[in-house]
């Protein structure tokens, strides 16, 4: 669980720890995931490759 979880919306905190778990999305420092923050573009690149290697990897099960 985020030291943040209450900010995270309940709408999308299923989704955030399903990728969480997946290892797509890590986190910022203090174990805090910083729901209303940016997302630089490399931080968007790497969420996007993980995903597209997640997806393969089913796809070939």
């Amino acid at each position: 669980m985020y030291a943040d979880d209450g900010a995270i919306p309940p709408w999308a905190r299923g989704a955030v720890y399903d990728l969480r778990q997946l290892g797509i999305i890590g986190g910022r420092s203090g174990n805090r995931f910083e729901p209303a923050a940016s997302v630089t573009r490399a931080e968007a690149a790497v969420v996007l490759l993980k995903y597209l290697y997640a997806a393969a990897r089913e796809d070939s099960n």
